[in-house]
């Protein structure tokens, strides 16, 4: 997965430089170089505030006690500051708080230490040191709660999102497993109920046709063993509640239907190409239903991340396996996990219960792929 680019060393290696030269501001001769040689450690350490947060703090707060001795400067330095809104944004609230009130407390006392016993930080006429220092110690403490405050609220979003994005994709599993489990229900359904009119056929002609009754026995017999298989296949289905109450349809759509597919998609203005290789063999209900979607959401997604790519369906018909390939010639750089989508999350686990393999890459070069190699049992009954 891509790391966003604030979170690279080159972004780190900024931000060093950054609070660095921050640390030196309008300062000359001896001030600049105990500025510039105290504040290295204390910039450097940020390189570390994803990682160790309140050792940062710690580190940053312990260089900038040691300059205030030597350069007496009511300013919360850049270094301190970044290391503060990093602990608010990478530790719990409680740590997040009580690090920074420490920093506070630390800080604001060395400065009003420094302010009584005359250091010239800040003039108040008329006001007493005491007032004055007291003040200046309160003043100091807002930068303080607003940068702990600020990593907690982007910290907070941050998680929020995650959730909302987690909970999305337990919806869209639990949603792909209802289905599964309505055409479950279906496949069983016909391969019963054809069973019963066979069995039914068998039982008014067996005095009169013995030969055709036998026949008509194995036929049910045969309808029985793919249930099995299907049923195997789908077990471990947990069946859910059916949301909204609407009939779905989308166990009619199969292998056959894919010319109809793409020709609406070539009428939405997507360049289709469909191939199908390979002697076609009947195809058990739940591998048909599972090409069938693999396609369908591998050209939504193509449509959605690539408008206007050329996109190539090849359907291939192995010895004892179908293999479905989508490749479009979008632009590079699409992220997986960004394109791939709640929709051929559910087509990984549709695949998966039929036992084959799913692959989701980019290429290189420019464009994406979704891959699946399905067994298919040749001697299936077809829906």
């Amino acid at each position: 997965m891509r790391r966003r680019f604030g979170e690279t060393r080159t972004a780190d290696v900024l931000v060093v430089l950054l609070a660095w030269s921050l640390s030196t501001p309008g300062v000359s001769g001896t001030a600049f170089a105990a500025q510039l040689i105290i504040g290295g450690p204390a910039s450097i350490a940020l390189l570390w505030r994803r990682e160790r947060p309140v050792l940062v703090v710690c580190i940053s707060l312990a260089c900038t006690l040691a300059l205030l001795l030597l350069v007496p400067h009511p300013v919360l330095p850049a270094a301190l500051a970044w290391a503060l809104y990093s602990v608010g944004r990478r530790t719990p609230s409680r740590v997040a708080w009580t690090t920074g009130a420490i920093s506070g407390l630390l800080y604001g006392g060395m400065l009003v230490v420094l302010h009584l016993t005359g250091a010239p930080m800040l003039a108040r006429d008329g006001d007493g040191p005491l007032l004055s220092a007291l003040l200046l110690a309160v003043l100091l403490q807002l930068p303080i709660v607003l940068l702990v405050a600020l990593g907690n609220l982007v910290r907070l979003r941050h998680e929020l999102k995650e959730r909302d994005l987690a909970e999305s994709a337990r919806n869209a599993v639990q949603v792909e497993r209802a289905r599964l489990a309505r055409e479950l229900h279906d496949v069983v359904a016909h391969h019963i109920t054809t069973m019963n009119v066979l069995l039914g056929m068998a039982r008014t002609v067996l005095r009169q046709d013995p030969g055709r009754a036998e026949e008509t026995i194995v036929t049910a017999e045969r309808n029985g063993r793919d249930a099995i298989a299907e049923l195997r296949q789908l077990l471990h289905v947990l069946r859910a509640e059916r949301p909204g109450g609407t009939r779905d349809d989308d166990h009619a759509a199969g292998v056959d239907l894919l010319p109809s597919l793409a020709d609406r998609a070539r009428e939405a203005g997507q360049h289709v190409t469909l191939e199908v290789t390979g002697e076609p063999f009947p195809l058990p209900a739940t591998v048909d239903h599972t090409v069938y979607r693999i396609v369908q959401e591998a050209l939504t997604n193509s449509r959605k991340h690539a408008s206007g790519a050329m996109v190539t369906v090849t359907v291939k018909y192995l010895a004892g396996m179908i293999d479905v390939l989508v490749g479009d010639d979008g632009p590079a750089g699409r992220s997986t996990t960004a394109t791939e989508g709640f929709g051929l999350r559910g087509m990984a686990e549709r695949v998966a219960l039929c036992g084959g393999e799913l692959r989701i890459e980019a290429v290189p070069q420019g464009g994406f792929r979704v891959h699946a190699r399905i067994p298919a049992d040749q001697g299936a009954d077809r829906r």
